[in-house]
């Protein structure tokens, strides 16, 4: 058995993939996994036809795009100790592995060390399959661009791991817009995108912290996400930003009965606001047709 199980999504990205699959193929230690999420150029089609000891993994029931959802089905599959993540666009040099085994523990996961080139490479990790389990995964509810990384990393650093930078010299991007993106999508607003996803990271982790748990219960991460998204789309369409908006939520705390107030419910509470630095620039952003297409 391999040290990693390389896992990569597809989506559309099949020019990427023909450029970056050999390269992750030649990584030593390494097997590879292509998850196919109804891709419609039948990714994995080509995949098996032309790689065939690469696993492919097909995931069709979902005519958008889940990037989360689609690892973590990936990762229950894979039987390595140490599952390695990295989008179709990134194009991988086999020296990476010498600083990535340099670092790398059963303690530890491997991002990289961006440092100012931008966030394309930031959802490159290599994580250790049990701690990975142990927290739940990626969290399915951030589902479209950004945010699905970082809140990962933070959960792994909240249950003891620690995360072990690489610097990015063996590691490019393979450049394009962001319409490729959000291509499927439900809004095309990155912008808002990564609003919704902001701060609905930053409520959960505040709640998660403060009860103590690897991850909220999914109903509970269900109400949040709901509010974060009226709040974003209440705040967003404000005709005067400067209040902000604001959300509050309670969530039942549960004692061991042989402990003190085993014998109570407990409810706990959090409101959180968000309002913009600047109003004005705040409408201009989200709200002059000329710079925002919703």
């Amino acid at each position: 058995m391999q040290k990693f199980n390389l896992i990569v999504t597809c989506k559309g990205r099949l020019m990427h993939l023909k450029q970056t699959l050999p390269l992750f193929c030649a990584l030593p230690g390494t097997e590879v996994t292509v998850a196919d999420y109804g891709c419609p150029d039948r990714c994995g089609d080509w995949v098996e036809a032309h790689f065939p000891g690469v696993k492919v993994v097909r995931i069709d029931d979902d005519p958008g795009f889940n990037l989360s959802r689609a690892r973590n089905i990936a990762a229950r599959e894979a039987a390595a100790d140490y599952l390695f993540f990295a989008d179709a666009d990134i194009l991988i040099d086999p020296a990476a592995m010498d600083e990535i085994n340099a670092v790398l523990t059963p303690e530890t996961y491997v991002t990289i060390d961006v440092d100012g080139r931008g966030d394309g490479m930031r959802g490159t990790c290599i994580v250790p399959r049990q701690k990975f389990a142990a927290v739940g995964g990626y969290d399915e509810l951030l589902k479209h661009y950004g945010m699905e990384d970082t809140e990962l990393y933070a959960r792994l650093t909240d249950f003891g791991c620690k995360d072990a930078f690489i610097t990015p010299a063996a590691f490019t991007e393979i450049a394009h817009d962001d319409a490729l993106r959000t291509t499927f999508f439900p809004a095309k607003s990155m912008r808002k995108l990564r609003l919704v996803a902001q701060f609905y990271q930053e409520y959960v982790k505040v709640f998660r912290r403060s009860l103590k748990v690897p991850q909220l219960a999914l109903e509970d991460r269900e109400q949040i996400h709901a509010a974060a998204v009226s709040l974003v789309d209440q705040l967003t369409a404000a005709a005067d930003p400067r209040n902000g908006a604001r959300i509050g939520l309670k969530l039942p705390v549960t004692r061991p009965e042989d402990k003190v107030g085993g014998d109570m419910d407990w409810q706990f509470e959090l409101t959180m606001t968000m309002k913009p630095k600047d109003p004005l620039a705040f409408r201009q952003k989200y709200q002059n047709p000329l710079l925002y297409r919703k």
